[in-house]
């Protein structure tokens, strides 16, 4: 019978595993390869092709002519909508309805009040005289 070894075995040394190059490492398909390139060339494409301040300043003046001032409740709406949802009061449906009715009703009336303002202000090529602050959505609900 033989005996039982008191003492461990010395581990042996292992040589060094080789890494991988990196983009071996990476375990993207090929189909994820050939879209990562199609977008790569067609955002290089458009900083070449498109005038992009131009087309940001032509977005800037329609939203603006469009919405107004009240960008700014569209963002508080937002921003309420978030909140709700973050604290969970979305679950008793009564409050929520009575508080989120309460929010919009709030809403709706400072977008109105903005409407009926005319101001000598402007911002890019919106004049505020012409659309008022409430922008065209606006003197829809007045």
């Amino acid at each position: 019978m033989a005996r039982a070894r008191t003492r461990p075995r010395a581990a042996r040394h292992r040589a060094a595993k080789r890494s991988k190059p990196f983009y071996r490492r990476l375990s993207i398909d090929n189909d994820a390869w050939i879209w990562a390139v199609g977008c790569v060339v067609f955002l290089v494409a458009v900083v070449f092709l498109v005038d992009v301040p131009a087309l940001f300043t032509n977005a800037r003046d329609s939203l603006l002519e469009t919405f107004g001032l009240a960008l700014a409740v569209l963002v508080g709406w937002g921003l309420a909508g978030y909140w709700a949802w973050r604290r969970r009061l979305t679950k008793d449906r009564k409050l929520f309805a009575q508080k989120a009715g309460g929010v919009i009703a709030l809403g709706l009336f400072a977008w109105g009040a903005l409407a009926l303002n005319r101001a000598e202000w402007s911002v890019g090529a919106v004049h505020f005289r012409e659309a008022t602050l409430g922008g065209q959505a606006g003197q829809a609900l007045t």
